[in-house]
C-alpha cells in the first residue's frame, strides 16, 4: 500500500516501529521489495509476505549481518479497507513464516497468534480472534511497551511473553498428525500396504496442492493449474473436484494419476501395475475424507484450516521422514525444518552465490536438505541475475530450462529406502511448482527423470563405485545406529579407507562422515553433518579421544555448533520422543589451518524450543585453539558450561592425583573398590547356556544369599531409605565377596541435587552396579571414614564430575554419571592441597546453581529470570574486583557509577577514578536513558543498540555494559569473563 493513513502511521509509531522521522530499524513495506538497499534475505521474506497479502514485515536485524535477518511479524493495514481476517489467518498460519501478525484498523491494533489455526464454531463456521487488542489512542504506554519493536529487535519479546507461540499447533504439526491418523486408517482398517498408503497420501497432497495453486498474472487475472472444469471429464467420473473423483470410484482416481503421469513425465505420479491392483479393491474414502476435511471418529481433519497454496514445500519433504521415524528404530530422525534452514544459511549464505555447485546428501530420506539446498541454488541464480541486471524478477517459462538444469546438475542424494527416494524426487520436482506460476506449471512444466540424481542404494554400497565423484557441499543428518562389526560390506569399506583409528561405538554417522570427506573437493569442499555430540566431543574414553585427535588433525574444522542444551527438545516429535545430544560439525577437506575452531553452544531458549530460530549471542562463542582441540579432552565440556576461566580451572584440577590413584595406592593394604552386583535374569528364567564360563556367564553367589541390599532408587543424598532381602542364588556379575564387607563406603553414580549420595556402613551390605563400593580393612576404618567426609557435601566434586563427565549434563538424566567419573575426582593425599580462590568458588557455584539446571530443565530456569538489584551488585563487585587487581592505584580504581534499566535492557556503567570524586549522574526518564545510550553506541560502534544483545563501550574512563535483563547475562561467572575480555581490550588499547 503506497499511501499510508495517519491512523496506520500512528499505530506503527506507538509500537516504536517508526521513528519521528518515519524511519525504522526493522520495518519494511512489501511494496518496497524492489528497492536496492534491501538485502536478499529480506527480499525473499517480503515476497512470501506479499503473497499472503501483508502490507509490511518487521525484521529482527543483527549487527554486521552476523545472522540473516529474521521476520518477526507481518502487518496488515485495515485503516482504509477491512479484509477477511479468517482467510488471512489461514494463509499466514499455512505459510509458517511468522508466528505473529497484527492488524491496524482506524482505532485499534489487533494481535493474532499465527502459530495456532483458525477455530471452528459449533455450527461449523471458521473464526479467529485476536489475543490482544490495543486502542491507538487511549491505552497505557506500559501496555504498548509489551509489544515494542525494541523487544523484537533484541529477541526479548519471545522470551518474556506470557502467550504460547510454540510449534505444537503449527501447520506442520497439525498436518503431520492428521496424516498419521489417515495413514493408520489405511494400515489398520483398510489393510493397505504401508508403502502404498504413504504413496497415496503424498500423491493426494500433491494433487490437492496443484488444485489449490492459484496466482494472479500481470493483467490481474486469476490463474490456476487445473481449469475449473478439469475434473468434469468422463475418465475422472464427471467430478467437480479431486475428492469427488476419489469418491466416484478407484478407477477414476487411477485414471487421474495416470493422466498426470503422462502429462508431467518424470514418474512423479507413476504407479506400478502391482500397486494399481491393490488399490483397485480398497476403500479410499479415508483419503477423500482427509483431503476434504470431514468429521470422522470425532477427529476433525483440519484441511479446511489450510491454504495449501501457501504451505512450504519443505513440509512435503518431511512427511515421509516422519512416517519412517514412527515405523522403526533404524536411527532415522525427522530433521526439523528450522534446523535445516539454519544449516543451509551457514553453508550456503545467500549473499555469496556460487556457480557449478554440487551438493550431496548421502542419507537424504525424503529430501528435506536437498529441497532447501535447491531452493538456495535458485536464490543464488536470482541474486546473480539481479547483480548483473539490477532487476529482481520472478522466474517464468523462459527460465524453466535453466531452473531444471540447475537441479539436474547440482543436487544429488542417496538413501537406502526406495520409498524415501521416490518422495525426495517428488519433493524436488514440487519445488519447481512452488516457484512457477500455475499457468507455466500446466502448460510448460515437464518433470525430468531424476533417478540418476537421487539414488536408492545403501551408501556403503554406492561409495566404492562412485569414489571419483566430488562435491562442493555434503550435508545431512546421517543415521545414528551401530553397524555390525562382522558385516562384510562395512569391513570392506573400512579396509579401503585405511582408517588409522577405530570409529567409536561402530557409529554409522561417524563412518558416513569419513566416507563423505573422501567425496569432497580438495581445499574448497565443505561437509556439514548433524552428528552425536558424545563420541566427538564429550566421551573421554581412549577410543573416542584417539578418533577425535585423528579427525581434528586430518581435516580443517572451522566451527562446531553444539545443540547439547537442546537434547530433549530438538528431535522431540509427537508420538516419537527422542533425546539425543547432537552438534552440527563443519569440516573442510584440507589440512588444518592455524585459525581457532569456533565452538558455539546454543542455549535452550524459547525461540529454539518453539522451533522458530536459534538465539546465539556473544557468550555462546568459544574459540578453541587447534592444540587444545587435540590435547585437552575437557575443553568442550568447559565451553558447554560457560567457557572462560572454566578451562584453566579444570586443567588445574586434573593435575592432582585422582580418587582412583588414591585407592590404588592402598590396594596393598587390603582396600578394594568396584561396582555392585548385576543380577541379570531371574533365577527361574535361566537356561543351561546362561551358565557357560565366559564373560558375563551366570554363577552362584552364596555370600549374597539372604543379604540385605540397596536398590539405587532408595539411596539418595539423605542416605539409605530402606534395604531389601536378597533371595536370588545366581548372578550375572556377583563381584568379589570382600566388596560387600564392612567397613564399607558406598557412592552412588549420581551427582545429586546438592551432594553426591554417599553412605558409610559398619554392616555387610549388598548393592547394585549403579553404586560403587569401597572396602578397607578394619584397621583402616578411620581413613575410609575420612574419604566419606571429604566427598559428602563437597560442591567441588559435583562440579568436577559435571565438567568432565561424558554423561552428566549430556545424557537423558543430567545428574547420572559413570564409575570412571567418580573415580576421576581430584583427590590429593591432603584435602588442603586444593586451594580454591574466591573466583574458583564463583565458577563452582554458578555452574552448579545455574549451568546444571539450564542443561536439565525446560521450565522455570533461574538463569532466565529477570536480574535483581542484588545480582547486579554482585556482578559489579566481581567485575570491578578483577579490573582493580591490575589497575587500582592509590588515586584511582574502577567503581560502578550507575545502573540504568529500561523495558529491554540493563546498562551498568563503571568509572575509573577517585571514588570520592565520582559524580553519579541520574537520567530520570526511560526516554532520556535510551537516547543517551543510543547516541553513545552509534557514535562508538556505528550501529544501533536495539539490534545488539551484548554491547561493551569504552568512553574515556567509563565502561558501559549493555545487556538483556535475564540473570544469565549478569552472573558473577559472566562478570569474570567480561572482566577478562575487558583487560585484553584495554591492553590492546595501550593501557
Amino acid at each position: 500500500m503506497d499511501i499510508e493513513t495517519n491512523e496506520y502511521i500512528s499505530g506503527l509509531s506507538q509500537l516504536e516501529m517508526l521513528n519521528a522521522d518515519g524511519n525504522s530499524f526493522g520495518l519494511i513495506r512489501t511494496c518496497e521489495l524492489d528497492k536496492a538497499n534491501i538485502n536478499y534475505y529480506q527480499r525473499l521474506s517480503l515476497e512470501k509476505a506479499k503473497k499472503v497479502g501483508a502490507d509490511a514485515v518487521y525484521f529482527r536485524n543483527f549487527p554486521n549481518l552476523s545472522s540473516p535477518p529474521k521476520p518477526q511479524l507481518y502487518i496488515f493495514d485495515f485503516t482504509v479497507k477491512e479484509q477477511d481476517v479468517v482467510e488471512i489467518h489461514k494463509n499466514v498460519w499455512s505459510s509458517t513464516e511468522v508466528r505473529l501478525y497484527l492488524v491496524i484498523t482506524k482505532s485499534e491494533i489487533k494481535f493474532f497468534n499465527s502459530s495456532k489455526p483458525v477455530e471452528q464454531t459449533k455450527s461449523g463456521d471458521l473464526q479467529v480472534s485476536p489475543f490482544e487488542t490495543l486502542k491507538i489512542v487511549g491505552d497505557a504506554v506500559k501496555k504498548y511497551k509489551e509489544y515494542s519493536a525494541k523487544k523484537f529487535d533484541n529477541g526479548s519479546f519471545w522470551e518474556q511473553t506470557q502467550y504460547d507461540f510454540g510449534y505444537g499447533e503449527t501447520a506442520y504439526e497439525k498436518l503431520i498428525s492428521q496424516l498419521k491418523i489417515t495413514r493408520d486408517q489405511f494400515l489398520d482398517v483398510i489393510k493397505l500396504d504401508k508403502t502404498i498408503a504413504s504413496k497415496l497420501l503424498v500423491l493426494g497432497i500433491l494433487v490437492k496442492y496443484l488444485e489449490e495453486r492459484v496466482d494472479v498474472d500481470e493483467n490481474g487475472k486469476e490463474t490456476r493449474v487445473f481449469a475449473t472444469d478439469f475434473f468434469n471429464q468422463e475418465k475422472f467420473g464427471f467430478s467437480t473436484d479431486f475428492t469427488e473423483t476419489i469418491r466416484k470410484g478407484n478407477q477414476y482416481t487411477l485414471n487421474l494419476f495416470e493422466y498426470l503421469s503422462n502429462h508431467f513425465n518424470g514418474k512423479i505420479f507413476y504407479l506400478s501395475d502391482a500397486y494399481k491392483e491393490q488399490i483397485k479393491v480398497k476403500d479410499l474414502s479415508p483419503l477423500a475424507d482427509f483431503l476434504s476435511g470431514v468429521l470422522d471418529k470425532n477427529q476433525f481433519v483440519f484441511w479446511r484450516l489450510y491454504s495449501f497454496n501457501y504451505l512450504p514445500i519443505e513440509l512435503i519433504s518431511s512427511i515421509y521422514e516422519m512416517f519412517l521415524e514412527a515405523d522403526n528404530s533404524t536411527g532415522v530422525a525427522y530433521t526439523p525444518s528450522y534446523l535445516v534452514s539454519f544449516m543451509i544459511d551457514e553453508c550456503m549464505p545467500i549473499n555469496h552465490p556460487k556457480e557449478n555447485f554440487k551438493i550431496l546428501d548421502p542419507a537424504c530420506g525424503s529430501g528435506i536438505f536437498l529441497v532447501s539446498a535447491y531452493k538456495r541454488i535458485i536464490d543464488w541464480w536470482r541474486v546473480s541475475n539481479y547483480e548483473k541486471t539490477g532487476e529482481w524478477f520472478f522466474p517464468g517459462k523462459e527460465n524453466l530450462s535453466e531452473l531444471k538444469s540447475l537441479l539436474k546438475d547440482s543436487v544429488y542424494g542417496i538413501d537406502i529406502s526406495n520409498e524415501a527416494v521416490d518422495l525426495a524426487i517428488f519433493s524436488l520436482s514440487l519445488t519447481l511448482c512452488d516457484i512457477l506460476s500455475p499457468k507455466v506449471i500446466w502448460e510448460n512444466l515437464r518433470f525430468d527423470d531424476l533417478s540418476n540424481n537421487v539414488v536408492g542404494e545403501d551408501f556403503f554400497d554406492w561409495y566404492p563405485k562412485n569414489i571419483d565423484k566430488k562435491f562442493d557441499l555434503i550435508i545431512g543428518n546421517p543415521p545414528f545406529i551401530e553397524y555390525g562389526v562382522r558385516e562384510t560390506k562395512i569391513n570392506s569399506v573400512i579396509t579401503g579407507l585405511k582408517l588409522v583409528e577405530q570409529v567409536p561405538n561402530n557409529q554409522s554417522a561417524l563412518l558416513f562422515t569419513i566416507i563423505a570427506m573422501n567425496l569432497l573437493k580438495k581445499e574448497i569442499g565443505l561437509l556439514s553433518f548433524i552428528l552425536p555430540s558424545g563420541p566427538l566431543l564429550y566421551n573421554n574414553s581412549q577410543k573416542p579421544i584417539n578418533f577425535r585427535k585423528w579427525l581434528f588433525a586430518e581435516y580443517n574444522i572451522p566451527q562446531i555448533i553444539d545443540f547439547t542444551y537442546l537434547s530433549n527438545t530438538l528431535f522431540k516429535n509427537k508420538g516419537n520422543e527422542k533425546n539425543v545430544a547432537v552438534s552440527a560439525f563443519f569440516l573442510e577437506n584440507k589440512v588444518p589451518d592455524k585459525n581457532p575452531i569456533y565452538h558455539i553452544t546454543v542455549k535452550k531458549l524459547k525461540t529454539a524450543k518453539e522451533r522458530q530460530y536459534f538465539e546465539i549471542d556473544h557468550y555462546d562463542f568459544h574459540k578453541v585453539g587447534k592444540t587444545d582441540a587435540l590435547d585437552n579432552p575437557f575443553i568442550w565440556k568447559s565451553n558447554l558450561l560457560g567457557g572462560g576461566r572454566l578451562v584453566p580451572f579444570i586443567n588445574r584440577l586434573t593435575s592432582f592425583q585422582s580418587l582412583k590413584d588414591f585407592l590404588d595406592q592402598r590396594k596393598k593394604k587390603g582396600w578394594i573398590y568396584g561396582d555392585g552386583f548385576i543380577k541379570g535374569k531371574k533365577d527361574e528364567e535361566l537356561v543351561e547356556s546362561d551358565f557357560e564360563k565366559k564373560k558375563g556367564g551366570y554363577s552362584e553367589a552364596d555370600y549374597l544369599m539372604d543379604l540385605d541390599y540397596v536398590e539405587p532408587e532408595y539411596f539418595s543424598e539423605k542416605g539409605i531409605e530402606k534395604t531389601e532381602k536378597n533371595t536370588s542364588k545366581y548372578f550375572q556379575w556377583p563381584r568379589n565377596e570382600k566388596i560387600f564387607e564392612p567397613p564399607l563406603l558406598l557412592i552412588k553414580k549420581n551427582i545429586g541435587s546438592h551432594s553426591i549420595p554417599v553412605f558409610f556402613s559398619d554392616l555387610k551390605l549388598g548393592y547394585k552396579n549403579e553404586i560403587i563400593g569401597i572396602h578397607s580393612p578394619l584397621s583402616e576404618r578411620e581413613e575410609l571414614k575420612n574419604v566419606y567426609f571429604r566427598i559428602k557435601d563437597n560442591p567441588l566434586y559435583r562440579f568436577y564430575i559435571l565438567a568432565t563427565s561424558a554423561r552428566s549434563g549430556v545424557s537423558r538424566s543430567t545428574k547420572t554419571t559413570l564409575q570412571k567419573d567418580i573415580l576421576g575426582i581430584p583427590f590429593p593425599e591432603y584435602e588442603e592441597e586444593i586451594e580454591l580462590t574466591q573466583f574458583d568458588k564463583i565458577l563452582i557455584n554458578d555452574t552448579l546453581d545455574y549451568g546444571l539446571e539450564f542443561l536439565g530443565k525446560d521450565n522455570n530456569v533461574k538463569a532466565l529470570e529477570v536480574t535483581t538489584e542484588k545480582d547486579l551488585n554482585r556482578f559489579a563487585e566481581t567485575f570491578a574486583g578483577i579490573l582493580n587487581s591490575l589497575f587500582e592505584t592509590k588515586a584511582k580504581k574502577y567503581l560502578q557509577k550507575s545502573i540504568y534499566q529500561t523495558e529491554s535492557f540493563i546498562c551498568s556503567i563503571f568509572e575509573y577514578g577517585d571514588e570520592n570524586n565520582i559524580i553519579f549522574r541520574t537520567l530520570k526518564t526511560e526516554i532520556e536513558i535510551e537516547n543517551h545510550i543510543s547516541e553513545l553506541v552509534y557514535n562508538k560502534i556505528g550501529t544501533s543498540y536495539r539490534i545488539n544483545r551484548v554491547v561493551k563501550i569504552y568512553d574515556g574512563d567509563l565502561i558501559y555494559l549493555i545487556k538483556p535483563k535475564e540473570l544469565r547475562y549478569w552472573l558473577q561467572s559472566i562478570a569474570l569473563r567480561d572482566a577478562d575480555e575487558t583487560i585484553v581490550d584495554l591492553y590492546y588499547a595501550g593501557y
